[in-house]
């Protein structure tokens, strides 16, 4: 045999079952007889299109509770909680210590922002502080820019020197076999 059947409404608004006359309005549980649930082809289509949702073990089921079965089970489960609410306050602080440096930061932005949209020219915050106090890192040599650049690296002489020697004959063999000749070192 069979018990009554307990419904929820998932569909927004109300379903209404009119073969039986039951109406499950959103998110509320109903109690729906079984002879009447048997009897009723439209509350079966509902469940199978989830518009409702049928509940096993009636309409306010039992949550299960977790009762400790060794009494140092309690006692530990305290120290952690003790430990985890610790862990929770420190974290807490730490969140509000940077969005207190966000805060900050926020609002040196905010102000580089509207010193630029006036036209007024300022050096970056970090090119200042850089500038105010050099960090020296050990065993880095710092090598300065020399105290004067020489405004010509290459001599004023720019001249070539080119020699020539006139040879008799006009006729381009003779030149011809002139230039073997030299290429030879005859």
């Amino acid at each position: 045999m069979m018990s009554d059947v307990t419904v929820v409404g998932l569909a927004p608004g109300v379903v209404s079952f009119a073969d039986i006359g039951v109406d499950v309005p959103h998110g509320v549980a109903v109690r729906v007889p079984a002879d009447k649930a048997l009897a009723s082809k439209d509350l079966w289509r509902a469940i199978g299109q989830r518009s409702v949702m049928r509940l096993q073990g009636g309409p306010n089921p039992a949550v299960p509770v977790y009762v400790p079965t060794h009494p140092d089970e309690t006692g530990k489960l305290l120290d952690q909680l003790g430990v985890l609410k610790a862990e929770n306050a420190a974290l807490r602080e730490q969140l509000a210590r940077k969005e207190h440096e966000l805060l900050l930061e926020r609002s040196k932005f905010d102000e580089i922002l509207g010193l630029l949209r006036q036209g007024v020219p300022m050096a970056a915050p970090a090119a200042v502080a850089s500038q105010a106090a050099p960090a020296h890192v050990p065993g880095v040599v710092e090598v300065e820019a020399p105290t004067f650049i020489p405004s010509t690296i290459k001599g004023d002489y720019t001249g070539a020197r080119v020699e020539i020697e006139a040879a008799e004959g006009g006729s381009i063999s003779d030149a011809r076999s002139a230039l073997r000749k030299l290429r030879r070192n005859e």
